[in-house]
């Protein structure tokens, strides 16, 4: 039994975009995030983060390190009763970096692999699903999955919008994760 999820982005959407995030003290929740997972929670719609974070492949930080981050994340969303059921990255990047970590994969957005690996490990239905980000390359992933896609105008998203609208113009726009959350409500309920 497959089952509806909503997919996010992690810098720009759930926490504020920085340069690199390398260690857990350096994630600040971003604006609306906190309001907005609470809500999506309340439709149960399970909550999973997808990221690309080639500070891997740069030699920036080792895997074990991310994962604390990402540990502390969670932490951090717990405190406010926000539970993700998984967070994916793609620790690659095609041009920079080292050893295996540089290589053209099939789970660096805009491409859709970390949604499909999501879907197999966890039963969801891509097409009942929802992807929040704040770049063009997420509603890019999110279209190549036939899954439906929100942008929000933090992080990247003022800057990616003209991009969306003019290659993606099926796309919703919103101003933060809790406008994005709402919109999902909305459509949730009219369903």
């Amino acid at each position: 039994m497959t089952r509806s999820a909503v997919f996010l982005d992690r810098d720009g959407t759930v926490v504020v975009e920085r340069d690199w995030v390398l260690r857990p003290e350096q994630l600040e929740l971003e604006h609306g995030a906190i309001s907005g997972l609470q809500r999506l929670q309340r439709l149960s719609l399970p909550l999973v983060v997808i990221s690309n974070q080639s500070a891997v492949a740069r030699g920036l930080l080792r895997v074990e390190e991310l994962e604390a981050v990402h540990t502390h994340l969670r932490t951090m969303l717990a405190r406010h009763g926000v539970h993700l059921l998984d967070v994916l990255y793609c620790p690659h990047h095609p041009q920079e970096g080292v050893g295996v970590w540089r290589t053209e994969c099939a789970c660096r957005k805009p491409k859709s692999g970390l949604l499909y690996t999501a879907a197999q490990l966890h039963g969801l239905e891509l097409s009942r699903s929802w992807l929040i980000g704040d770049a063009l390359r997420d509603m890019q992933a999110a279209a190549q999955a036939n899954c439906r896609a929100l942008l929000v105008r933090t992080g990247k998203g003022s800057a990616d919008e003209a991009r969306v609208r003019s290659l993606l113009p099926q796309t919703a726009i919103v101003t933060d994760l809790d406008a994005a959350a709402r919109h999902i409500e909305l459509t949730a309920t009219s369903a």
